[in-house]
Parts: structure tokens; sequence; C-alpha cells
């Protein structure tokens, strides 16, 4: 998982509710033609940050600086149209059709009103696995100890609940992932399929992390989406936490926890030797400590499977517009529930002088 650059704070360019990182939902819709560029992700909060910050996102696109800034002055000009026929409408039918335009992938159930009450849940958990066949199987079972708890404390006695629906995306590993998952799925189908059923997926040739999140949302079942490494692991109480959170409002698009840094290799916490700062951007940015509703990933078109680096961070920016467009509530979780892992090489580990306290 990538680890996003600190942000100099939040919203301090702003037209009306249009801000600085809805940039590529209304540039693909805007000025796509024009330009050929289809997709320009900015991480900032100032159109000097986001012309030169864009540039690391741009090689595919051989975007030069003055090109880019034509952009920004061309947007800007769209946003505060956009905003000034927002403040001449009529309310909330007006911030409604603004919604639908930026996200015109949402499913039409995403726009109807839904009932109060605690909804139905069913759950399905993607992981991506490349060449983690050490540490696959234990994410696993982590997730089955989590399944198995929220059984035993909300369905034992009666209640009704389906099984955690759990797809492995095997991202063409070359490594013993396949049959490590096809001798789990066994295992799991008799012991364990009262709680949670697993299912696989291989991608015939190397895709990626995002591209295989996609997929495994695609396959999937449930109306609840989580998302897991395969060298991470949950703690017992995630799912439930989590699953319990986002049933309990139908306002809410997505639930986020908190996330335990850890030393796998050494096995001790590194919660004191990260910032708080960077403990806030990682929790904010990642995947694994989030449950979201299936409409609003669809909404948002999944990852972005075409950037280099920083899906997590951009997919979670998209998940947030949304929520402020169509007054859905992002939750939090005062726990943690997740353990996101260092280990020898991976990007906790790469990333880890630059997020000392």
């Amino acid at each position: 998982m990538w680890m996003p650059p600190m942000l100099a704070g939040k919203g301090a360019f702003m037209v009306d509710t249009l801000q600085v990182h809805e940039v590529p939902i209304v540039l693909q819709r805007v000025v796509r033609d024009s330009t050929g560029l289809t997709e320009l992700h900015v991480l900032s909060t100032s159109w000097a940050d986001a012309v030169e910050n864009a540039n690391i996102f741009c090689s595919r696109w051989s975007c030069s600086p003055s090109a880019l800034r034509s952009l920004a002055e061309q947007l800007e000009e769209v946003q505060t149209g956009l905003a000034g026929g927002q403040r001449r409408g009529s309310g909330g039918r007006e911030q409604l059709n603004l919604a639908k335009f930026l996200f015109p992938e949402c499913p039409k159930s995403f726009w109807e009103e839904r009932g109060e009450g605690v909804e139905e849940q069913q759950i399905s958990v993607v992981v991506p696995s490349h060449n983690h066949a050490p540490f696959v199987v234990t994410a696993l079972l982590s997730l089955n100890e989590s399944a198995r708890y929220m059984w035993e404390r909300r369905c034992k006695d009666g209640g009704r609940c389906l099984p955690v629906e759990v797809l492995v995306v095997d991202d063409a590993s070359t490594d013993e992932t396949s049959r490590r998952v096809a001798e789990f799925q066994q295992r799991c189908q008799l012991t364990s399929s009262r709680w949670m059923r697993v299912r696989s997926v291989r991608n015939k040739r190397r895709l990626g992390a995002a591209r295989s999140r996609n997929i495994g949302v695609e396959e999937s079942t449930g109306n609840f989406i989580l998302f897991l490494d395969a060298d991470d692991i949950v703690l017992q109480g995630h799912l439930l936490l989590l699953a319990a959170a986002i049933a309990s409002n139908s306002s809410f698009l997505a639930v986020r926890s908190r996330i335990q840094l850890w030393d796998a290799e050494a096995g001790r916490s590194l919660m004191e030797e990260v910032s708080w700062r960077w403990k806030e951007a990682i929790e904010r940015g990642a995947p694994t400590n989030l449950v979201v509703r299936k409409e609003a990933h669809q909404c948002v078109g999944g990852f972005p499977a075409d950037l280099p680096r920083g899906e997590d961070m951009v997919y979670a920016q998209k998940i947030e517009l949304l929520a402020s467009h169509v007054g859905g509530v992002l939750a939090k979780v005062q726990e943690e529930t997740v353990r996101y892992n260092r280990r020898a090489g991976n990007s906790l580990d790469r990333q880890r002088d630059k997020f000392a306290v």
C-alpha cells in the first residue's frame, strides 16, 4: 500500500462545494476530448501545488507544465460555472443533479430512498494477492476468526446471518499462493462454512492491486465490501464492528476503524515510532480499515487502475467527495481492528524513516 504525502491542510481552495480533489472527475467529463488526458489525479489543496504534483501522474500522457497550467485555468472556469449554477439553482435538486453529473457510474438504485432501520448484511472481503504464499493463509485465518467471532455474537442463537464471503484475487502469482488458497478453501468448507466461505479468482496476467480489488468487487455478492491485503491481518472484532456500524444507518456510505502498525518480523508495535500525523494519513487513505457500500464503490469507478502509485488515497478521496455531494456520512469506529504489517521490502518498510516521530 502506498503512503500519501502529507497534505497542507484541507479545503484551502474551494469554490462553493467544489474542491480541488474533484479535478479528476470533472476533468474526465469536461476536457477529456480536447486534451486526450483521461485521468489526472491531484492530491493537493492549491492550484500551484496541483500543477506541480500532477506531473508524477502525467508521464504516460507527456503532459507539459504549460499544458497543465492551461488545464488548471480551464478547470477553474468550469468549477466556477458549476458552483455559480448551483447557487442560482433550487437547493437539493441542483445538488443532486450536480452529484449525478460528477458520478455518472452510480447505479440507479443508489439514488433511491433507503428505508430506516438496520439493513441485512451480506459482507464480502476482497483479498488481492501477488506472490504472498507465506502470508496469505495467515490473513485468511484472521478473517475466519473474525467471522466466527461475529457469528457467535450475532447469529448463533437464531439470528439470521449470511456467511462472510471472502474473495481471494490471485494476481498471477508464480509461487504457491494458488495451492495454499485452494487447500484453505477446502478446510474452510469442512469446518467454517456456517460463518465464512472462500472463493478464488486468478488473473491470467499480473494486473496490480487496484485492478485486482476491482475484479474482486465485481465478482462479489455482498452489499458491504471490505478489503484486506494478503500480508496484513484483521483483529477479532473487525468484521463485527464495521458491519454493525455501516448497517446501523442508511446515510453511512463508508466506515473506517483505526489501524495498528506492527513490525511482523520483530513481533512488536510500531505505534510509538510513527508520528500522529502519519497515523492519521494512513488511516484515512488505507483500504484495509474500510467498509464501503458496494454502490458507493461503483459510483466512484472503483480504484483507479492506471496510476503508478497512490490509488489507495485517490479512492479514499473520491469516496469522501461522493459523501459530500449526496449528504452521506463517513463514520469512524474508534478502535484498532486491523494490523498493518511491516515486512522487509514492503511499502511500510520502505517509507519507515519518513514516518518517524
